[in-house]
């Protein structure tokens, strides 16, 4: 907000044993060669003769008062001030004006700074009205609208992948009734409604020789959702032949959702997973509680087995350390997790169960970055850095400290216990840009999980059964993946992998199983 003081003076009175003097509001130009009111002549120098007034040097800016509601027009206060010969303000009192601007002038008049009054060429004190004008402050700057949102996907016959073409789709806005849209599927079957502000929609799908639909989605802000509807076919006409007939009629959910999208910082602030986003899959609808000491997966009732875990398109063993305590990857890593509980696409392989597809991302190019951890069940440590201009890295080391604590907490008389569980992890990223269109990043990372005792006395009456029992399981993988834009709609992905795994199980002399 800027104020600005009303000149000329509307009076001056000059003090100090000096006479009264008035000066006009706008006083005509002086003829060429005279002297002008203000003490000046022609040629703007002053002269010892006609008196000067005071004039700001140093103006003040006052806001404008919270109570008052700002308008359009400026509000002018009217005051009588007092200017001594150094040039400050002595006295000050409001004259006119509004009552809630009163104090806000007073204060910024007392702190102008003037050059003073001048009489015959000595300073002198003076007393005039000023007038203090308050503009209204600009309206505050509108919000920026929600990022908005997408709604994508295909319209498909009851089985198989055929598309139906040419399927009508009428959109309408519940949460925001004004969006209104209306799109027609292409020959693969394919509709996008782009722009969409974040909220509710009905769709209406109508197709020839189809059954009319409707569904309600959801539409989060910067994100882009993608649907499979499938249409049935009309019912035909029966004839009146049959004495006897029967009918059943099954609605399938008109649409399928194909993937759950979970984003790093939503998962890592989930309660009772310690920060780990990989732990926070265990509460997620179709997925089943582990049994305690299990690590294994459970996607709507599945075997473990019929479930996929894939950290950038390569499928790994394991997503959990030994009991499921925690997950063979460092949180702070992961960029997104998509979860697809079923009616997978065939890249996925013959699995039954559900899918897991882990995305990691590049580390820090903005300088040095570190994070030490220190907890009773394990620790771990995390750096990550730039690497030249196009280049940085990533490592990570995690192991568990449980045998530390085991071993000072079981009886020495119960059993010798070498080693009760101890898990490792490891992770090393190596990501680099030749070009803005091309990413290469090399991937190191692998897990270990090992559970040992040593049982000098048998398992009951059968002193065969003594000696180590241990279980081992362990991989490890070297990963290089390669993306290219080719174009605003085309992007190569291409992933390679190689690495070792490994499954360990002993039992005394009586029993050892080595998978490798």
């Amino acid at each position: 907000m800027k104020r600005h003081p009303s000149f000329p003076f509307l009076a001056l009175a000059l003090l100090a044993g000096a006479p009264s003097l008035a000066f006009a509001q706008d006083p005509p130009p002086p003829p060429e060669g005279a002297e002008s009111a203000d003490g000046e002549g022609a040629e703007g120098e002053p002269t010892d003769e006609g008196p000067v007034p005071p004039a700001v040097a140093d103006f003040v800016e006052a806001p404008w008062p919270e109570a008052v509601e700002p308008g359009e027009e400026p509000v002018a206060v009217l005051l009588e001030i007092v200017v001594a010969v150094d040039g400050s303000v002595s006295e000050a009192q409001v004259l006119e004006g509004p009552e809630a601007f009163h104090a806000g002038a007073l204060e910024a008049v007392r702190a102008f700074r003037f050059t003073p009054a001048r009489v015959g060429g000595e300073a002198v004190e003076a007393r005039i009205r000023f007038q203090y004008v308050f503009e209204p402050p600009p309206p505050p700057p509108e919000p920026e609208p929600p990022a908005a949102g997408r709604l994508e996907g295909r319209v498909l016959a009851p089985d198989g992948d055929e598309a139906i073409a040419g399927t009508r789709i009428l959109l309408s806005g519940i949460t925001d009734p004004s969006v209104e849209a209306e799109t027609t599927v292409d020959e693969d079957g394919a509709f996008a409604f782009e722009e969409l502000p974040p909220g509710d929609y009905l769709l209406n799908l109508e197709a020839l020789g189809y059954e009319s639909s409707e569904a309600t989605e959801t539409v989060a802000a910067g994100e882009a959702t993608e649907l499979i509807y499938r249409l049935r076919p009309e019912r035909e006409g029966r004839g009146e032949d049959f004495g006897l007939s029967a009918r059943a009629r099954v609605d399938p959910p008109p649409r399928e959702v194909t993937r759950r999208v979970i984003r790093q910082e939503e998962l890592t602030q989930i309660p009772g997973t310690r920060g780990d986003a990989l732990r926070a899959i265990e509460i997620l609808p179709g997925v089943g509680r582990p049994p305690f000491g299990s690590g294994q997966v459970i996607i709507r009732g599945s075997a473990p087995n019929d479930s996929e875990i894939f950290f950038e398109g390569i499928p790994v063993p394991l997503l959990y350390h030994f009991g499921g305590l925690t997950s063979i990857y460092n949180s702070r890593l992961l960029t997104q997790i998509d979860f697809v509980p079923g009616n997978f696409s065939s890249r996925y392989g013959r699995r039954t169960g559900g899918i897991i597809e882990v995305e990691t991302r590049d580390p820090a190019t903005d300088g040095l970055h570190g994070v030490v951890e220190f907890g009773v069940i394990d620790t771990s440590i995390l750096a990550e850095f730039p690497v030249g201009e196009n280049a940085s890295m990533a490592f990570g080391f995690r192991r568990s400290l449980i045998d530390i604590f085991f071993n000072a907490i079981v009886p020495d008389d119960l059993f010798s216990v070498t080693q009760v569980p101890v898990y490792y992890d490891w992770q090393s990223i190596l990501t680099w840009r030749p070009t803005p269109k091309d990413r290469l990043r090399f991937q190191l990372y692998g897990a270990s999980d090992t559970f040992a005792l040593n049982i000098d006395d048998g398992i009951g009456e059968d002193p065969a059964v003594s000696g180590n029992l241990g279980l081992t399981t362990r991989f490890a993988n070297f990963q290089i993946g390669w993306d290219r834009q080719i174009d605003d709609d085309t992007e190569l992905d291409m992933e390679v992998a190689y690495g070792p795994q490994g499954f360990d199980f002993g039992l005394g002399d009586s029993l050892d199983f080595d998978l490798f």
